[in-house]
């Protein structure tokens, strides 16, 4: 995509668009009212940047969450990220948001993100770019990833976690979000960042959940599985080295927090996303939804390096 043409559709269907999206910093629309045109919208960013509904507050968007705009929403957007604001989003006729749980529209603006669908998502990104890529397979991984996706805002709110007693909660919850966008490989502590932020450590830890539905521990892990999934398109990408790169102390660390959150090692899914892998990855991703405990012994084979190239030492171990 060029600074003159911020959106492309990816893949489209009868009751839903995929398509990937780019607002550039020199973009015009970072100083109007923005609007959603047509249906409802499910956006996944892959950068941060400011997102403030009309008559709601602003919150920092970026791998850690989802947003949710229906059909004529109308919104702000601030610029946070140096390259701008990009995102892939899923744009669906209201009558599959009504299966996927709701009543044709939404009833939330954010919501965490669901690490099996960002993989999935990721995944379904790929595959479309493949040679001979399934349609029908990628629709799928896209319906799954949406399904994740919605009901895990839809718990999170109706929990009651989405409920911030103090408003002061809210302004310390995106000051901790954007700490922790700017330094996601930096090995920060719990004490660290409170001190940054002027707070005490209990009183962080317990707004910061109150307000994202996740430990700081955890959303810094996602921010930083977001970069390696970016990353992971590259057939050519060194593990050692992202692991180091992301803040990891070893490349073993970094192959057991993936596969701890995601259920597969990285090496599974590094380069192209063919038929066979997504089939796999899929079946995955759905495993520990048919049961408790942790995902299934028996997962993706790491992927072979490609023709020319040396393995990266133990990336083909389980980590």
């Amino acid at each position: 995509m060029t600074a003159a043409r911020v959106e492309r559709t990816l893949h489209r269907a009868h009751r839903l668009r995929l398509a990937e999206f780019w607002c550039p910093p020199s973009s015009p629309r970072w100083h109007v009212p923005n609007v959603i045109p047509g249906s409802p919208h499910v956006v996944f960013p892959r950068t941060s940047s400011v997102i403030r509904h009309v008559g709601g507050e602003p919150t920092l968007a970026n791998a850690g969450h989802v947003m949710f705009y229906n059909a004529g929403q109308r919104y702000r957007r601030r610029l946070h990220d140096p390259s701008g604001d990009r995102c892939w989003f899923v744009e669906l006729r209201p009558s599959l948001l009504a299966e996927l749980g709701g009543d044709g529209e939404f009833r939330f603006a954010s919501g965490p993100s669901d690490p099996q669908a960002r993989l999935l998502l990721h995944a379904a990104v790929r595959h479309l770019a493949a040679d001979r890529a399934d349609a029908l397979l990628a629709e799928e991984t896209l319906l799954e990833a949406l399904s994740r996706a919605v009901a895990a805002a839809a718990a999170f709110h109706h929990s009651g976690q989405s409920s911030t007693p103090r408003p002061a909660w809210s302004e310390l919850v995106e000051s901790a979000k954007e700490l922790l966008t700017g330094t996601a490989c930096e090995r920060l502590s719990l004490d660290d960042l409170a001190r940054r932020l002027h707070v005490s450590e209990f009183h962080l830890a317990r707004a910061f959940r109150a307000g994202t539905g996740m430990s700081l521990h955890r959303y810094r892990t996602l921010l930083r599985l977001e970069l390696a999934l970016e990353r992971l398109a590259d057939p050519e990408t060194d593990l050692a080295r992202l692991a180091r790169e992301l803040g990891y102390a070893s490349h073993s660390h970094f192959t057991d927090r993936f596969r701890g959150v995601f259920g597969v090692p990285p090496s599974a899914v590094r380069g192209v996303m063919g038929r066979r892998t997504l089939q796999e990855l899929h079946r995955v991703v759905r495993a520990p939804l048919r049961g408790r405990g942790r995902p299934p012994t028996r997962r993706l084979r790491p992927r072979s390096p490609s023709p020319g190239t040396t393995p990266v030492a133990g990336s083909a171990s389980p980590g």
